[in-house]
């Protein structure tokens, strides 16, 4: 009968194991490793590893686009459709108007909070005469040709005339020049040689690297979220309302294909393939973990145009901040001396970067998180390419070469490439803006022990020799000018240049400045 009986919930157990047997009967005759029972436990490992491998880049390389979950970007973009996919009803038309409100609460909060520490990192810059921090307190030099800071100093060799703050640098050489003048016409015999003369420069330079490097990583994470939409809302359907036929799960069946609006994102689920025979349908729902609510499947698909053209406006503004940020912070960070700083201001970077994601978490209640993360991929229409790709798969799977493993451990660890040629090409961009070489990468000495400093590390010829010796050029600021009674661009510093030994002019430096 369709509705079963008690006796049928009894046998489920015998029915499940038979529905297993049948599907690993379909996986050796599949992949032809046999469909003997007999067969090593192993060699049926190795096939449903290599079907593993073909589905899944047949399914996501071409054919899926997942919904990136955890940020109100997405429910700003999902909820709208889920809403009228529901007919407008009311619980879910105040879900998607309130995330379209954190969206854009959220957007607005990164552009303040990018703007000011804009105007912040331009303040101390430009306005207050700080040197770039270039390869100041990198290791390299000996005794009788020692590093020296943008101030000329001689670094000390257990850095103890190293300041990374340049605030309490002016304080510590400005006490340092009063108490040597009043020493200078013997109205004090107070001598302090821990307040100064000091000199500009970073606490460890590998910190700075390791810094830049997991704000990269962070940033990797968005803008792949960031291309995830820009793919959907490519591929997606466009018209209003358009009558399509999603495929079939399988040739055989097409009780599992979809016909309606391409745009519709609620859907029901049964599947009635499985059997006719509610009970054991119902036994079956229960074994694989599912309640009365995955019934209900909500499937990204199409879009009308004006939610379309909202949604690219939100991807656009939230990737033009994101770009800025990238900017904006990675300066940030290059210009940071201290390890404490590095560490504080890469996490108030990622904090920025997370400003959705918090704003999810904290705004989003119970029902929205569980839409969203019911939300099933977008499936991309099926071409004779993407069907192709498959079967090149399980060839390759099954015979490859060295070289071809190295291409696949190339391939499969690309991001990772990325972010290491990314951190390197910003340190050089960095240099080749705010720095003036004196000794050019790859031209020093290479460098696998030795070192000038007591403290720190120099490995595989040390960060001198891979970056080079900059020295900062001469800062520039807008500065007030009394006579005309406005500002001005002019030059607030201009540090100690070690081919010529020209002495640091400006650079917030106490006058007279005697020290050498």
């Amino acid at each position: 009968s369709d509705e079963g009986s008690e006796s049928d919930v009894d046998s489920n157990d015998n029915y499940l194991w038979g529905v297993r047997t049948h599907v690993r009967k379909i996986v050796h005759e599949e992949y032809e490793t046999g469909s003997d029972e007999s067969e090593p436990e192993s060699e049926e490992m190795r096939a449903l590893s290599r079907s593993y491998i073909a589905c899944f880049q047949v399914m996501w390389k071409d054919n899926l686009i997942s919904v990136p979950k955890q940020s109100v970007i997405s429910t700003s973009i999902v909820f709208p459709q889920l809403a009228r996919s529901a007919g407008y009803t009311r619980t879910f038309t105040g879900i998607a108007i309130k995330h379209i409100i954190l969206v854009i609460m959220s957007l607005f909060m990164q552009a303040f909070l990018l703007e000011a520490l804009r105007q912040a990192l331009m303040q101390v810059d430009a306005g207050d005469g700080v040197p770039h921090l270039c390869t100041y307190g990198v290791d390299h030099g000996d005794d009788e040709n020692p590093p020296r800071g943008p101030l000329g100093l001689a670094y000390e060799r257990h850095r103890g005339n190293i300041e990374p703050s340049y605030q309490k640098l002016m304080v510590r050489n400005t006490i340092a020049q009063l108490m040597r003048s009043l020493a200078a016409k013997n109205l004090t015999h107070m001598t302090n040689d821990e307040v100064g003369p000091v000199d500009y420069g970073m606490e460890s330079p590998t910190c700075r690297f390791a810094s830049v490097t997991i704000f990269l990583i962070s940033l990797s994470a968005e803008f792949a979220a960031l291309r995830t939409w820009i793919l959907y809302l490519w591929k997606s359907p466009r018209r209003p309302v358009m009558d399509c036929e999603l495929p079939a799960s399988s040739e055989e069946d097409e009780s599992t294909a979809y016909t309606g609006d391409c745009c519709q994102w609620i859907r029901f689920r049964d599947w009635p393939e499985i059997s006719q025979n509610h009970v054991k349908r119902k036994a079956i729902w229960k074994a694989l973990d599912k309640t009365t609510l995955d019934h209900i499947t909500f499937v990204a698909s199409g879009m009308p145009l004006c939610w379309k053209i909202f949604s690219s406006v939100i991807v656009l503004l939230k990737a033009g901040i994101l770009c800025q940020l990238a900017w904006i912070g990675l300066m940030f960070l290059m210009h940071t001396g201290t390890i404490i700083e590095q560490i504080l201001n890469s996490v108030a970077l990622l904090f920025i970067v997370d400003v959705d994601f918090i704003f999810f978490e904290a705004f989003s209640n119970r029902m929205a998180k569980d839409l969203l993360a019911r939300v099933q991929p977008f499936q991309v229409p099926a071409t004779p390419e993407s069907q192709k790709l498959g079967q090149k798969a399980m060839e390759r799977e099954h015979n490859w070469t060295l070289g071809r493993f190295l291409v696949t451990c190339i391939t499969t660890s690309q991001q990772l490439i990325l972010i290491v040629m990314g951190t390197v090409a910003i340190n050089y961009a960095y240099l080749f803006i705010y720095c003036t070489p004196v000794q050019w990468p790859l031209t020093g000495e290479f460098r696998w022990t030795s070192k000038y400093f007591d403290s720190g590390i120099t490995f595989f010829g040390g960060l001198d020799f891979w970056f080079g010796r900059w020295v900062s050029k001469p800062v520039r600021g807008l500065l007030y000018n009394e006579t005309s009674g406005g500002f001005s661009w002019a030059i607030t510093c201009t540090p100690f240049d070690p081919l010529t030994g020209a002495a640091p002019e400006g650079c917030a430096l106490p006058e007279p400045w005697t020290f050498d």
